[in-house]
């Protein structure tokens, strides 16, 4: 073997390590074993961010902004571009503030549910995740309680 592939074969090893054992390893009578589930985060977050109102509006607002900037003419073309700017840096501040507050909102799911079912364990599917059941999959049930969450949150009227 080449000295190339024994690096590969090293690092394949070092990475599969870790999981074979925890799934070799079988607990002792009166021990219990670790609930293990995994989500998708990225579906979850693009699905948090698709169904968001508040992001929805701002996203509407900077493409607004962006059309007028490049349909601006005339004498005061530059300073009409300089405060159409300095609007679509304010609305960038305020979308990362939304995307933070979806992100916490995600957290709190996550974590809420790992509490609720005994979930000892939730990796996300992207994250080095050689393997695993569907049926471990939890990622539409967060996407179900995200937007309980939100409809729960929603004015009464609505």
């Amino acid at each position: 073997m080449k000295t190339g592939g024994n690096k590969y074969f090293l690092l394949l090893i070092l990475i599969i390590s870790p999981f074979l054992l925890l799934c070799a390893s079988s607990p002792d009578k009166g021990e219990e074993s670790s609930v293990i589930r995994y989500v998708n985060i990225k579906a979850v977050y693009e699905h948090a961010l698709d169904n968001d109102k508040d992001l929805i509006e701002l996203n509407k607002k900077q493409n607004s902004l962006i059309d007028k900037k490049n349909n601006s003419t005339g004498d005061s073309k530059a300073e009409e571009i300089t405060l159409i700017e300095k609007e679509l840096a304010d609305l960038s501040i305020d979308e990362d503030a939304v995307k933070l507050r979806i992100y916490r909102k995600i957290s709190d799911v996550i974590r809420d549910m790992a509490r609720r079912r005994g979930i000892d364990f939730i990796f996300n599917r992207g994250d080095a995740m050689i393997y695993a059941k569907t049926e471990l999959d939890i990622t539409e049930d967060v996407i179900r309680e995200l937007d309980y969450r939100d409809d729960k949150s929603s004015p009464i009227w609505k």
